[in-house]
Order: structure tokens, then sequence, then C-alpha cells
């Protein structure tokens, strides 16, 4: 065998080597998809945190700058006074919220207007000055309306928000007060019907930005 047929001799590859060749050359071809964002923000409006009314929202960015938001509040705070005179201060309700984004480079930032809704009751009897104060204690109440947010970052994974809804409340609801009868609490009621158009909610919360890719680029690198 001379020195010819010596070189082609090293060069022949073996049948599996030439298919796990082709079906590396296929892979690699494949174009690779990129996950898709995961885009949410679990936000607290501050206010009513000062207030004693704890509450928590999520909001899930969908897509084409729309978003959707549940959230809601409870507390729950009875005692008597020094002075014998209950109080009460009860609020819970639960409300979804779809919202329409201004800036398509940055979701869940900047300008938002949306519309809610929202269910609930209380029973609020705070502050009282002597034990014939009265109280409002509601059944089931609703209400709706149109919002406008507007969100600014403050750091990387953190925004606050702004915002004002204005809309319809409606329901019934006691208006109550306590007297004392040989001893005995007694309570008065007088059945009302609510009708209110104006102002519903107003916020200042802090937004904590969850999902792969949802930060602030400009707080990313510091």
């Amino acid at each position: 065998m001379n020195a010819q047929s010596i070189s082609k001799c090293d060069s022949v590859v073996s049948e599996s080597d030439i298919i796990f060749t082709i079906h590396n050359k296929q892979y690699d071809d494949e174009p690779v998809k990129a996950s898709k964002p995961l885009h949410v923000a679990l936000k607290t409006n501050l206010l009513y945190d000062m207030v004693l009314l704890p509450n928590l929202t999520a909001e899930w960015y969908i897509d084409k700058q729309w978003s959707l938001a549940v959230g809601g509040n409870w507390n729950w705070w009875s005692f008597d006074s020094p002075i014998q005179i209950r109080q009460f201060y009860r609020i819970q309700t639960v409300g979804i919220e779809v919202r329409r984004w201004f800036d398509s480079t940055y979701p869940l930032r900047r300008h938002a207007v949306g519309f809610y809704s929202t269910i609930g009751d209380y029973d609020v009897r705070h502050f009282t000055k002597n034990q014939y104060s009265e109280g409002y204690l509601s059944r089931l109440s609703w209400s709706a309306g149109l919002s406008y947010a507007y969100s600014i970052p403050v750091a990387s994974r953190f925004n606050m928000e702004f915002g004002l809804a204005i809309g319809y409340i409606g329901g019934r609801y006691y208006k109550y007060d306590y007297c004392e009868i040989n001893g005995l609490w007694a309570q008065r009621a007088i059945v009302n019907n609510r009708h209110y158009i104006g102002p519903t909610r107003v916020e200042m919360s802090l937004v904590w930005l969850l999902g792969t890719g949802n930060y602030n680029t400009n707080f990313k690198n510091k």
C-alpha cells in the first residue's frame, strides 16, 4: 500500500460519526426560541396601611400593553374604650381591575387608565364621642368606575405608583347606635340605600416587580 492509500484510509469516518454530525448540524441550524418575559407586580397602598387598613394587589401584564389586577383589603378592629363606648372598624373588600398602559417599552410603568369593580362590606363606628354616636354597618356593597395611575421607578425591582379612581358606590347599609336599657346594650338601626358618585380611591402604592426581565434597567447596573 502506498502513501496515498494510507492518507485516504486515515480520512475515513464511521457511519455513526456521520449521523451524529448530521444531527448536530440540524440542531445547530434550528432557531432558539427565547422565553417570554414574565411581568408581575405585588403592591400595597401605603395610604391605606397608614389608617390600619392592610391591603395587597397582584397585577399581571398580559400582552400588548394590557394588564389584569386582583386585590383587596381586610381589617377587623373592635374594642371598648375606657368610658365603655363600643367602637368598630371593619372593612373587607375584593376587586378586579383591567388596565391599559401607554408605554409599550417598559411594562407596568408610567401612565395607565383602567376600569375596576369591587365588592365588600364594612362596619365603622370609630372615634365615637359618646355611647349614642352613630355607626354604619353595610350589607354587600359594590363599586365600579374608571382609574388613572402613574408608576415611576425608585429601585431595580421597586416602583412608586400614584393613582385616583372615580366611580359609583351602591348597596344597603344600616345607620345604628347603641343605648343602654336596664343595664343592657340595645341597638337601634335604620336601613338606608347608598348612592354615591365621586372619588372612590386615592393611591400611593409601593410596587414590587417580579418575574423574568421585570426590572428597571436604569437601576440594574448600579
